[in-house]
């Protein structure tokens, strides 16, 4: 037994070393560890806003403009032009609830956008 108190000293020294280190480092960058962006100190940095979207030819004015926004079971709508393709795509052919399945609901243009109305829910 005396003889393990001297081995297990000299082993010690370094895991309590590194041990100081890791929680020595682990604090100093506290925006990353909060996932946010960081300047050079470490403070965090708020991000700057998305810009708004433009308008592009993406509204609509009837209804025709508008088109389920998923192949299968859709629930939402959106202009023609970011209409999915749908041609490779393999629908089941069940009804599902809250859908626009077997004529539940249909896209309609409101306010020059698209959205769902639900005629018939199930």
């Amino acid at each position: 037994m005396s003889y393990a108190a001297p081995m297990l000293v000299p082993r010690l020294i370094p895991l309590c070393l590194l041990s100081f280190t890791l929680v020595a480092c682990g604090g100093q960058n506290k925006a990353n560890d909060m996932g946010g962006p960081a300047d050079e100190l470490g403070d965090p940095v708020e991000p700057e806003p998305a810009p708004e979207p433009e308008p592009d030819g993406d509204v609509c004015s009837v209804d025709a403009d508008c088109v389920p926004a998923q192949c299968c079971h859709p629930t939402t709508c959106v202009p023609a032009s970011q209409a999915p393709d749908c041609s490779e795509v393999a629908c089941t052919e069940e009804c599902q609830g809250g859908t626009m399945d077997c004529g539940q609901g249909h896209c309609s243009c409101d306010a020059g956008g698209c959205t769902v109305v639900f005629d018939n829910p199930l």
